[in-house]
């Protein structure tokens, strides 16, 4: 795989940005977070996607900070492998994070979307982005690894980079699903055999074989019962026909008993009514020789109640005259008094002053100086804000002082590694004049908060002058509207009072003079209340008469039906003396009626209960038949998991001896590659290295081969280096590609100018293996050993560009 252009946009720190790779070793120099790593992101982002060891912390952390919702974060990436030609586009919604990507071939589509894309690319490849990482990417914490761990922890690594452990989870899968096979196999093996150890298919079997010679004999009883059952609903039958005619006759004579007691209850009644009917008229007889006085007393009565109710009518017409009069006499005061007060209103609103014009000058000035308060206000919070952000730099400023003064003179840079030298004298300098140039900065802005609180106060006090005359004049302006509120009332009240007046005038012409006498009004008020009891008397005596000849039509109609009902009471005793009902013949034939039914009911229960065995029986036999299947099949899946228990156990045992074998066959190739690389760096100082079976890492100098322990920290990250592109090296060749660049990052740490210059070279060398190396590194003096530089550099909105230098 060779890269040849990529083109960034909305990527990270890349707002834009255009690439092209070069072949040879290609430095990528930048300060620290300038972006040089994220040139390698996006290939990797690009090839593979979202994957979770492809972004660092999300996928939101992928999109430039700043880009518009409506923009995309895209990488377009152009490379070769083998004989075809390649590009790749990966795009992203910065709203809605929606991610799309398209791949071509020699010009042609090969693949669309997302998943697709990244499956393409995996399968091209040979390998996945955890694979593609560990082949080409090398980081000083990768050599730092190698060089700390322990040499059990190492060969650990050093499987896993190669994934080797792979193999481990196939093997534990293995055992997992044998494990399981077996725990399996030991839970059916219970399953067919029950508490005494007897195989349950065959006493399920015979089981089965005594319940269908049970329900044989149950089916032969209820063909029995069937017979019996029949016979017994024919005798029911015929009882119940003899009891329900009995039953008849029972009601015909129950009829006939209740029309006798109802003769005998309606002739009582009727001589009661009889009795009191004669009475009623003997006393109507009686009363109606009384009516002639009354009916003389009725005549004055009527006389002296139409004198009290003309009497009545002259008082209500004295009265009306007499209120019309008084409240004539109220009103007319009453527009006196409205006069008054609407002259009054009239005369203390001519005594105030204008005053709609200085309210308003007043209102405009008090609004001018509350905004200039607030602005003020606004322009304090500004000063005091930024006076507070100086002093945050002043206190950073200060820590990384302390820092910096606590490592010393002949410390490394904490962000380079590299020793600071007389840099140590410029750096605490430049943190003096840092610190001061601050300080002057929030002074200058405290003595500007300052003057604005001054200014504002001075405003506040004007604000309070100018409330207080604002206050006085609305006062004097509600009084205002308060005197023309009166006398818009007062007026409108007195048009009011007027129409009353007139009205009322009117009214008294209407009623004239009224002649009432109280004491006349009396007299014949108190002859008609005198009369009103023979008026009564006369009134319920003239309705009683009305009853007369009514009661002595009602009393000659009981007469003949109290003839006619002694004629129903005779007919009746006669019919039931002919029917001659007996109760004891009644209670026979229900008896005999009841023990046929009886009877009858236990033999259905008897058939009910021998067709629930039956059915019983036959849900048992179906039951037994559907276990004894699944004991079957029980049977035969134990049989299938023993052969299965034994593949797997074989499979095990192939894939430990496979494991070994390829373990044995990684030591000697890593131990060869990584012998020639360090003789190539050294020059032949060292003759090379080995690992052993415990990968402990051995150096053999003038000789003798001695523990890596032995040596400086330079020969020992140098080795690393050589067993980690031997890793490298490996991984490619399995992968069936050849991976024709190599990422190396950082990877100088400790080492010193001569062998920087020797590492370089002998990169230089390894083009044959590795077209492309790119170099990530924030060392400068290393681009006069490189093909080409690419330089990061960062902008001052705080984007980064990059920029390819011969």
């Amino acid at each position: 795989m060779r890269l040849r252009y990529m083109e960034l946009r909305n990527y990270r720190k890349f707002r834009e940005a255009r690439i092209e790779f070069p072949d040879g070793v290609v430095a990528i120099v930048g300060n620290n977070g300038t972006g040089k790593t994220t040139i390698l992101e996006a290939v990797t982002w690009a090839l593979f996607g979202n994957a979770s060891s492809v972004v660092r912390d999300n996928k939101e952390g992928v999109v430039s900070f700043g880009a518009a919702p409506g923009e995309e974060c895209s990488v377009v990436l152009e490379f070769d492998l083998g004989e075809d030609s390649y590009r790749l586009a990966r795009t992203m919604k910065v709203k809605s994070l929606k991610t799309d990507a398209s791949l071509e071939v020699n010009g042609k589509l090969l693949a669309t979307g997302d998943t697709d894309v990244t499956k393409a690319i995996v399968s091209k490849l040979g390998m996945d982005h955890q694979a593609f990482f560990v082949s080409v990417f090398t980081k000083q914490k990768d050599l730092n690894a190698l060089a700390n761990l322990k040499p059990a922890e190492r060969k650990t690594l050093v499987l896993r980079m190669l994934r080797v452990d792979f193999l481990d989870k196939v093997i534990k899968s293995i055992d997992a699903d044998a494990n399981n096979a077996k725990r399996e196999a030991e839970g059916l093996s219970s399953l067919l055999r029950d508490g005494s150890g007897q195989d349950k298919l065959k006493v399920i079997k015979e089981e089965e074989r005594a319940s269908a010679e049970a329900l044989k004999e149950i089916t032969a009883g209820s063909s029995r019962l069937q017979t019996d059952r029949k016979a017994a609903v024919e005798r029911t039958l015929e009882a119940k026909g003899l009891w329900e005619e009995e039953e008849e006759r029972y009601r015909q004579d129950v009829a006939l008993e209740r029309r006798q007691t109802g003769a005998r209850a309606g002739l009582q009644a009727m001589h009661e009514s009889l009795g009191k009917l004669e009475k009623e008229v003997l006393e109507l007889q009686a009363l109606r020789g009384s009516l002639p006085e009354l009916e003389a007393r009725e005549k004055e009565y009527r006389e002296a109640k139409d004198a009290a109710e003309r009497h009545a009518v002259l008082r209500e017409s004295f009265l009306k005259r007499q209120r019309t009069e008084e409240d004539l006499a109220a009103r007319t005061g009453e527009l006196v008094s409205l006069k008054a007060e609407a002259e009054q209103a009239a005369k203390e609103m001519s005594a105030l002053p204008d005053i709609e014009s200085s309210l308003a000058t007043v209102e405009a000035n008090l609004n001018e100086t509350r905004e200039l308060i607030s602005s003020i206000s606004a322009q304090a919070r500004v000063a005091e804000s930024e006076a507070a952000r100086l002093r945050t730099e002043i206190r950073t400023s200060k820590i990384k002082a302390e820092e910096i003064s606590k490592l010393g003179e002949d410390s490394n840079c904490p962000t380079c590694q590299r020793r600071m030298g007389a840099q140590y004298t410029d750096l605490l300098r430049r943190y003096q004049e840092e610190q001061k140039a601050l300080e002057d900065g929030a002074s200058l802005q405290d003595e500007v908060r300052k003057g604005l609180m001054e200014q504002r106060s001075r405003s506040e006090q004007r604000k309070e002058v100018l409330e207080a005359r604002r206050s006085k004049l609305l006062s004097q302006s509600r009084l205002r509207a308060s005197l023309e509120e009166r006398a818009r009332k007062a007026r409108q009240s007195l048009v009011i009072t007027q129409d009353r007046v007139d009205s009322l005038r009117k009214g008294l012409d209407v009623l004239g003079p009224v002649d009432y006498d109280a004491r006349a009004h009396e007299t014949a008020r108190r002859r008609a209340a005198e009369l009103e009891p023979s008026h009564l008397e006369l009134n319920r005596a003239l309705a009683k008469m009305e009853r007369l000849p009514l009661a002595q039509d009602e009393k000659a109609r009981m007469l003949t039906a109290v003839g006619n009902e002694e004629e129903t009471l005779r007919a009746a005793s006669q019919e039931r003396r002919a029917l001659g009902f007996d109760m004891k013949a009644l209670l026979q034939k229900k008896k005999e009626h009841e023990e046929a039914r009886e009877n009858e009911e236990r033999l259905a229960h008897e058939i009910i209960r021998a067709e629930g065995e039956q059915r019983r029986l036959s849900s048992e036999i179906d039951s037994l038949r559907r276990r004894a299947e699944e004991l079957e099949g029980l049977r035969t899946k134990h049989s299938a998991l023993t052969r299965e228990l034994e593949t797997l156990s074989r499979l095990s045992q192939v894939m430990r001896g496979f494991k070994e074998n390829v373990i044995s066959r990684i030591v000697p190739t890593l131990s060869d590659v990584s012998s020639d690389l360090l003789s190539q760096l050294t020059e032949g100082k060292y003759g090379g290295m080995r690992l052993d079976e415990n990968y402990q890492m051995w150096l053999y100098d003038q000789g003798g081969e001695f523990r890596l322990e032995r040596f400086s920290g330079g020969e020992v990250d140098l080795a690393n280096l050589c067993l980690r592109l031997a890793i490298s090296r490996m991984i490619m060749e399995r992968s069936g590609n050849q991976m024709n660049f190599l990422v190396l990052d950082e990877i100088f740490g400790s080492q010193d100018q001569l062998r920087k210059r020797s590492i370089l070279e002998t990169l230089g060398q390894l083009q044959k293996q590795f077209r492309q190396i790119l170099l990530i590194t924030h060392i400068e003096d290393v681009k006069d050993n490189v093909s080409a530089v690419l330089r990061i550099q960062e902008k001052e909105d705080g984007s980064s560009t990059a920029v390819l230098e011969d």
